[in-house]
C-alpha cells in the first residue's frame, strides 16, 4: 500500500466518520420533532377537556338543573290546566 493509497484510506475513514455524525444529528433532530409533535397534538386534544371540566361543567349543569325546573314547572301547568297544552278541551256537556 503506497502512500497515496494511505492518504485516501485516512479522507475516506474520515468522511465515513463524518458522515456518521451526521447522520446521528438527524436522528436525533427527527426525535426530537416527534416528540415536540406529540406534546403539541397532546396539548390540543386535552386543553378543551381541561376546560370543560375546569370551567363549564358547573355552569353547564347549573343550565341543565334550570331547564330541568323549567319543564318540571311547565307540565305541573299543563296538568292543572287541561287546554293549556295544545290539547282541545273536552267539555262535558257533550254527552
Amino acid at each position: 500500500m503506497g502512500p497515496e493509497d494511505l492518504k485516501l484510506l485516512r479522507e475516506t475513514h474520515r468522511l465515513a466518520l463524518e458522515n456518521n455524525k451526521l447522520l446521528r444529528k438527524m436522528r436525533r433532530s427527527a426525535l426530537i420533532h416527534t416528540i415536540i409533535w406529540l406534546i403539541i397534538y397532546a396539548a390540543i386534544i386535552a386543553a378543551p377537556i381541561w376546560f370543560y371540566v375546569t370551567y363549564l361543567d358547573g355552569a353547564v349543569q347549573n343550565l341543565l338543573n334550570t331547564y330541568e325546573g323549567a319543564r318540571s314547572a311547565m307540565q305541573e301547568i299543563q296538568s292543572r290546566i287541561p287546554s293549556f297544552g295544545g290539547a282541545p278541551a273536552t267539555s262535558s256537556n257533550a254527552q
